[in-house]
């Protein structure tokens, strides 16, 4: 199977309206999003900042503000409800008003941990991976290939860095060889969204989804938090939000975060590693895929936690599933990938593709090869994130390490594709926002133009030449000083000393350019201005004297054939050199100007 270009791979809504935008893939264009219920006023049980004004709760797959994503300041404001998780939505009842609202912290019993559509991509096509983790991640060092230097990772963001992870989304950098599963392997990741737009304690700044930022990693405390925590994300499918999959909450303790899981599936009839499906508006969630055929719960019911989705539905009625990696590129059987929460009971167990023990970091599929256990699809290495198998710093809690958890996952988008000089902003917004310069409006940072050879900047000053107070009356990309210059070392002109061009007039425009535009005139077509030849000077030794006057008789007579151009001698220019040239040198007799 050929590779995807990384560049096919957008779908994503990177304008200044709430329109979706559909791409060559004619897909999708609108991430959405929810948020845990752990989390702090104004977030979960504000009002939105869209009409009509629904609340903003746990079990909502929510927008940014106003469909935009956007850099703060200006303050972006709350997010928006996409469609309710309630009546009319995902169909989780009951669903609480604002007088019947729990207490911040308090679950409701609608947590909703993760979304999918059914239209993710195929890793195999080599698109973009898309995840978030919790305020305990604390990624690898790993530095992300990027021509102006690394963006922000979760490890510059995680819990050892500026502790704003949680509600950020992040892009595995695309791996140019080989294709899924990834057993092993190390590999970076970048900061695709952030939670509320603004620099970053780490001093990055990337799009922000109106969220609540910083999170400090606080293992013990009980809700609500300070931040947000991104629970989970997908692409907004251009016809519609349903049918919509997503899983509920398990009810088993969260090690870090005591008495924090919400219970959301049993209180619904569910367990938390069911993915369930509501196929409409109005509609009930039914189970789309049980636990027990992801390789979940086998050590009881509701031990384990799905916390991730993604899902390429093949379009066949139910659920077919994979039992061999990437089976379902022939549409077979359907691709569902997914990670576990931590405290997971699946957590330790070998897995039945890569023989390696599950961490929570893990994107895994169904039972492979005739095993029991879920297989490791792409390890969390992979995504450029800490694990206790590798030996890597992870979180400690009571002298327990904890490796990194993922929160949400998204197989297709790429956000970075249109970032070029990879601080992790889509560069329209770069520009848009002022934090990156296009002075020739072909909408690529002026740097990125520099870097890629488009632009030239021959003083190094991160200026186009072609931007520059210096014109280029010639457009041939080199500004018109430097077109003048002969100087053997010039500050600015440092690759250009190569003297391309005349001014005979020295009015600091070449003499090309004046004669296009009419200022001097060149009758002969010479590329010399009239006023600045010297036409009796036929030798050009820079007079004229006895030598020209005896090369006018050595020419004596009509020019060869054509002429033009005109011979040598033929100084009034009629193809003839006679008595008027003759007397031409007489009349011109000396030095020349």
């Amino acid at each position: 199977m050929t590779r995807k270009p990384f560049s096919d791979c957008l779908f994503w809504l990177i304008a200044t309206t709430s329109v979706l935008v559909v791409d060559s893939g004619s897909v999708v264009a609108q991430p959405a999003f929810s948020i845990s219920f752990q989390g702090p006023m104004p977030t979960r049980g504000a009002v939105e900042s869209c009409p009509p004004g629904n609340l903003i709760l746990e079990g909502d797959p929510l927008f940014p503000p106003g469909g935009v994503l956007g850099l703060a300041p200006p303050v972006l404001g709350l997010p928006c409800v996409y469609v309710s998780g309630g009546p009319g939505g995902l169909g989780l009842a009951p669903y609480p008003t604002l007088a019947a609202l729990p207490a911040p912290g308090t679950s409701a019993m609608i947590e909703v941990d993760a979304i999918s559509y059914g239209f993710d991509l195929d890793p195999m096509t080599g698109c973009a991976i898309a995840f978030s983790v919790d305020q305990f991640a604390v990624g690898l060092p790993l530095v992300p290939t990027a021509p102006l230097g690394p963006p922000a990772t979760v490890n510059t963001e995680g819990a050892f860095g500026a502790l704003e992870a949680a509600a950020d989304l992040f892009l595995m950098q695309p791996v140019t060889t080989g294709f899924p599963p990834y057993c092993f392997g190390f590999n970076p990741n970048f900061a695709l969204l952030d939670g509320n737009g603004a620099v970053s304690a780490s001093g990055w700044i990337y799009p922000g989804v109106g969220l609540i930022e910083p999170y400090p990693p606080t293992p013990g405390a009980a809700p609500p938090h300070p931040g947000d925590n991104l629970d989970a994300m997908a692409s907004a499918h251009l016809a519609g939000p349903f049918p919509v999959y997503f899983s509920l909450d398990s009810a088993f303790v969260d090690p870090l975060t005591p008495g924090a899981n919400s219970g959301s599936a049993a209180a619904h009839g569910f367990v938390g590693g069911d993915v369930l499906v509501t196929s409409a508006a109005g509609a009930a969630p039914a189970v789309y895929a049980s636990a027990a055929l992801l390789g979940l719960d086998q050590f009881g019911a509701d031990t384990d936690d799905l916390d991730a989705l993604a899902l390429l539905e093949n379009g066949v009625p139910g659920y077919q599933p994979s039992l061999l990696a990437n089976d379902w590129a022939g549409g077979a059987t359907d691709m569902l990938l997914f990670s576990v929460r931590r405290g997971s009971a699946v957590i330790g167990a070998i897995d039945s593709l890569c023989g390696l023990p599950i961490e929570e970091g893990d994107v895994l599929t169904t039972p492979q090869l005739g095993g029991v256990s879920p297989g490791i699809y792409i390890c969390a290495e992979m995504l450029g994130l800490a694990t206790l198998r590798s030996g890597a710093l992870t979180f400690s809690y009571q002298d327990i390490r904890f490796a990194d958890d993922v929160d949400a996952l998204d197989f297709g988008i790429s956000f970075g594709v249109t970032d070029c000089n990879g601080n992790g902003v889509d560069d329209g917004l770069d520009i848009a926002a002022g934090t990156s310069a296009d002075c020739n409006a072909n909408g690529v940072p002026d740097e990125c133009d520099i870097y890629n050879g488009t632009s030239i900047d021959s003083n190094f000053n991160g200026i186009p030449d072609s931007c520059e107070p210096f014109a280029d009356c010639n457009a041939n990309g080199t500004p018109d000083y430097c077109d003048l210059q002969c100087a053997a070392v010039d500050t600015y002109c440092s690759l250009y000393v190569v003297c391309t061009a005349t001014d005979c007039n020295f009015n600091g425009i070449p003499d090309s350019c004046d004669i296009a535009s009419g200022v001097l005139a060149d009758t002969d077509g010479d590329g010399i201005p009239n006023a600045c030849e010297c036409p009796a000077d036929v030798n050009s030794d820079g007079a004229v004297n006895v030598a020209d006057l005896l090369a006018v008789i050595g020419a004596w007579g009509p020019c060869a054939a054509p002429c033009p151009p005109f011979c040598a001698g033929d100084i009034i220019k009629d193809c003839t050199v006679n008595a008027t040239d003759l007397l031409a040198v007489i009349a011109a007799w000396g030095p020349c100007p």
